[in-house]
């Protein structure tokens, strides 16, 4: 139970601290295990996303409390 209360934070943290532009340009974010994948519309935004991604799991586990994702994958 613990893992899918985790996956729901995740995924709503995730809206709120990317916000309506990348949100626009995302098909799903979605918490397996420790690891956040988020499905993106455009190679350019994957590339983007993916060299900032220590810093968003930084954002994203800061904003929860705990350490939560370990890793986030852009696909």
């Amino acid at each position: 139970m613990r893992g899918k209360i985790d996956g729901v934070r995740v995924v709503e943290a995730w809206a709120e601290l990317a916000g309506p532009a990348i949100c626009a340009r995302t098909h799903s974010a979605k918490l397996q295990s420790d690891i956040l994948h988020v499905r993106m519309q455009t190679a350019e935004w994957r590339h983007a996303l993916h060299m900032e991604r220590s810093g968003w799991r930084d954002r994203l586990n800061a904003h929860l409390g705990e350490s939560v994702v370990r890793e986030i994958v852009f696909r």
